[in-house]
């Protein structure tokens, strides 16, 4: 991603992944991108669904890394923030559960 923000990829590539525009300017220089809905599960393994959840989580300070050697040491000294990613399909539509809360109903 990392590449793919800094346009060092191939042009068809690079398309995969659309930016976000929800208020037509860009808040802080802070870049995100749509991360695409997919009916299977399979589509949750790709890296346009994990990989975009992983960009839009890490803060705009690693984002702007010099080049991509610091942006890998900078994460490697940071592995939590990584870690706290659920890429489960009940955790990417219900953000916020309740326990007590039926969802749904058989």
């Amino acid at each position: 991603m990392y590449k793919v923000y800094n346009s060092e990829l191939p042009k068809d590539i690079i398309k995969l992944f659309d930016i976000t525009s929800s208020h037509g300017y860009n808040l802080h220089n802070s870049i995100k991108y749509n991360v695409p809905c997919f009916n299977l599960d399979i589509g949750r393994t790709s890296l346009r669904y994990r990989g975009t959840l992983s960009w839009n989580f890490i803060p705009d300070a690693l984002k702007q890394a010099q080049n991509l050697n610091i942006f890998k040491s900078i994460l490697k000294k940071n592995r939590t923030l990584l870690h706290n990613i659920d890429f489960h399909k009940e955790s990417c539509i219900i953000s916020s559960k309740n326990p007590e809360y039926v969802y749904f109903k058989l």
